[in-house]
């Protein structure tokens, strides 16, 4: 079966639809085929969340000014650094809390995003393997689980807070799984 045939068929099917969106390879002409094929809302919030799309694409996207497609575009390490700030100066704490989740922005987005002093955006900073040390200092001295948890699962989080956090029970299976305890 010719390549845009096939495509085509899978655009078809429901439910490989949405598994091709969030997971197909964007090369050529495949993301304005894709936008051709007339997706509806929901296709689009699914499209928005594959890692293949590039800053044009996400651009496009944008466009459609759909909520949680802009969400997972947040997200996006393609995402440009001008659109996160764009977002962030809207002071909405979803997208806040999603441009937390992106890996690719530069420090002083970070500390913009540590300076909103919002625990839910403080908590996905934790998590985010990007995020600055100085920063996850900070966000240890805050001492609440939820953080420390996050802390605990990053693996760029400082060596002498992960083992301080190894002490702890609550936290030691998870340093566990992403470094060498025999180092402590």
């Amino acid at each position: 079966m010719e390549k845009s045939n096939y495509l085509n068929s899978l655009i078809k099917k429901e439910t490989s639809r949405i598994e091709l969106l969030k997971a197909i390879e964007l090369k050529d002409n495949i993301f304005d085929k894709i936008m051709d094929s007339k997706l509806n809302d929901i296709e689009i919030i699914y499209f928005s969340s594959n890692p293949y799309l590039t800053e044009k694409n996400i651009n496009r996207l944008f466009d459609l000014k759909i909520e949680n497609a802009n969400i997972n575009l947040l997200k996006n390490s393609n995402c440009s650094v001008n659109k996160l700030y764009n977002f962030l100066s809207l002071n909405d704490k979803i997208y806040n809390i999603a441009i937390a989740h992106n890996e690719n922005h530069n420090y002083e987005l970070f500390k913009k995003l540590f300076r909103l002093n919002d625990f839910d955006v403080d908590i996905t900073l934790s998590f985010n393997n990007s995020t600055p040390s100085d920063i996850l200092k900070k966000l240890y001295l805050k001492d609440k689980y939820e953080i420390n948890f996050g802390l605990s699962c990053n693996r760029k989080t400082p060596k002498e807070i992960l083992k301080v956090l190894f002490e702890d029970i609550q936290y030691s299976s998870n340093i566990s799984n992403i470094i060498n305890t025999d180092d402590f």
